[in-house]
């Protein structure tokens, strides 16, 4: 056991869970097995914060709830809209909007690594995008995500899924996937 995420207020109206990385000089005890960061930030009406984020890392901020103002001067980035950062800043400036703003902040080093993609799937080889097509094809990467659930809506369809999965399967085990 590692331990809760860690929750930190680092300003008045802001709150920062910190899944995985470092924030507002606290670092989460996730381990991960490259450099990265993955914030879950809580703004209050028209609060801003500013994390400095290592240089060169490519960053995502997703907006969960609400609606945010991101970067110097801040470009608008509406509810249920991902925001792709350039690398050369060496922070992200965030900002709530008149109703607050509830965003995930996922950033991370670089990995210099060959890359093959196909649809949403980024993989190292063709042949490892090709194993994990077959896998999503098998539902081995759970259900579809419906961003319109709630937390304990989704916890239910994940749960079934998963539950339904291990039965088809256990009925099938000529088919399993190796």
């Amino acid at each position: 056991e590692l331990g809760p995420v860690p929750l930190v207020e680092p300003c008045p109206g802001v709150s920062v869970r910190i899944v995985a990385g470092s924030a507002a000089g606290v670092t989460s005890p996730v381990e991960t097995y490259s450099e990265l960061a993955i914030l879950h930030v809580t703004l209050a009406p028209n609060t801003g914060w500013t994390w400095p984020r290592p240089k060169g890392w490519t960053c995502l901020a997703y907006t969960r709830r609400g609606q945010a103002k991101i970067g110097d001067p801040g470009r608008e980035v509406p509810v249920h809209t991902t925001a792709r950062l350039g690398r050369d800043a060496d922070e992200v400036k965030l900002e709530g909007g008149e109703e607050g703003a509830d965003l995930l902040l996922l950033a991370g080093a670089p990995l210099a690594e060959p890359v093959e993609m196909g649809g949403n799937i980024v993989m190292n080889s063709y042949q490892e995008l090709n194993e994990a097509n077959r896998d999503l094809a098998y539902g081995l990467f759970g259900p579809d995500w419906n961003y319109s659930e709630n937390d304990s809506l989704w916890r239910a369809r994940v749960k079934e899924h998963w539950d339904n999965l291990g039965k088809f399967w256990s009925d099938k085990t000529m088919l399993r996937p190796p």
